[in-house]
């Protein structure tokens, strides 16, 4: 455990507080107790199941995590499974996968570092709660709540890894007779990313269809996790015994894998390759345009969604909500301390300011009108003018007096 560079223990470390945070608010929940620890639980499975898939596409690998988990039935790099060749079958281009290209972009190993999932799963977790809380469900109206709640939930992982990614990943070009033209940003290099002319990193380091990816993922299970907080019983909420949970659990993530693979495959295809079909034989965009407009596109369905839903001005915001985010933001401050980077600083400025603006959003209308009301008597007090209701509530009672 101690063996391994500090940057990996500060994120390991940072990582199992803040799911642990999460387990410990789900445990003390007055209501449904059993049913949030679950929800937490399915959220960590699907997201390790998610790397586990992600990582055997070959386009990158972890570095030497302590609390590694490996696949069941899947095979090593050097020694692949018939699961990771059917996996592999699925890209729009197996010949495009790094390892192919260049036999020195092969991973080391697809284990998949447990804090990474953990890190992953609390933060959508607390997503996922803080948005049910701002977000209303009128009656007759679930299917709508569960849409805001998917758009809400994906933009705010996309927000935390617009920075987070960048920062602890580097980047390893792997296609030979070409200069690498994204250099890599700071050293901590958490995870790898392997890139090819086909597969560029064109955020700070980042494919682009990472992104992509995050955004379904979440939105996915944010939709379905929503839809069965709403029902009466639920899906999940409704059993008695672990060993229904259980069943539920493997049910319910076989569903989430039925519908993500197929659109994942879809999304991938149409940021590779979608304007060689649209503008053959000519495509009329340079690719780093074309693929930051699917994503800004992306994007714009979330807002789309979020828009639907019914704000609750009264929600409170719980502590799962806020621990995970303080300590992904936290981390990203500090490894841009040791290592200053004036691009990656300004993309962690505005995603602090996103995120907080997300946790404020149940006190912006109190806080609306405090600032008004500031501004009203400030104005009165430079220019003159009538005074305000407390004062003449205060001269009315001395007039009595």
């Amino acid at each position: 455990m101690f063996g391994h560079p500090a940057p990996v223990l500060m994120f390991v470390l940072g990582a199992l507080t803040a799911w642990g945070a999460a387990l410990w608010w789900a445990y003390r929940q007055p209501n449904h107790r059993w049913y949030h620890v679950w929800t937490l639980g399915l959220v960590t499975l699907f997201w390790w199941l998610g790397e586990s898939i992600a990582i055997r596409l070959g386009k990158y690998e972890y570095e030497s995590f302590p609390l590694r988990l490996h696949l069941p039935w899947g095979g090593s790099p050097a020694n692949p499974s018939w699961l990771d060749n059917k996996l592999l079958a699925l890209l729009p281009d197996p010949d495009q996968v790094p390892a192919k290209i260049n036999s020195l972009c092969r991973a080391d190993s697809w284990d998949i570092p447990l804090p990474v999932v953990a890190i992953e799963a609390a933060l959508l977790f607390g997503f996922f709660q803080l948005s049910v809380r701002l977000l209303k469900s009128a009656r007759g109206h679930r299917l709508r709540a569960a849409m805001a709640t998917a758009g809400l939930c994906a933009l705010l992982i996309i927000n935390v890894f617009a920075v987070l990614d960048p920062v602890v990943s580097t980047t390893v070009w792997c296609q030979p007779g070409m200069s690498n033209p994204h250099a890599t940003h700071l050293p901590l290099g958490l995870w790898t990313w392997f890139t090819t002319h086909k597969h560029q990193a064109y955020w700070y380091g980042v494919p682009l269809v990472n992104y992509a990816a995050w955004f379904i993922a979440a939105a996915a299970f944010a939709f379905v996790a929503r839809l069965d907080d709403e029902r009466p019983g639920g899906f999940i909420r409704k059993q008695t015994t672990v060993a229904l949970y259980a069943l539920a659990t493997l049910l319910i993530t076989l569903c989430y894998f039925l519908v993500l693979l197929p659109v994942k495959i879809l999304i991938d295809r149409v940021l590779l390759y979608g304007q060689d079909h649209l503008f053959s034989p000519h495509p009329v965009f340079a690719p780093r345009t074309w693929q930051l407009g699917v994503v800004g596109l992306l994007l714009a369905i979330g807002v789309w969604m979020v828009s639907r839903g019914t704000r609750n001005d009264a929600a409170r915001v719980d502590n799962v909500s806020v621990v995970p985010k303080v300590v992904t933001f936290l981390f990203c401050f500090g490894a841009l301390v040791v290592n200053p980077h004036a691009g990656l600083w300004k993309v962690w400025a505005v995603t602090s300011a996103i995120a907080l603006l997300a946790l404020l959003w149940p006190r912006m209308p109190a806080l609306k009108r405090s600032l008004l009301s500031l501004w009203r008597r400030l104005l009165n007090r430079i220019f003159g003018g009538p005074p305000d209701h407390g004062s003449g509530q205060m001269h009315e009672a001395e007039r009595v007096g």
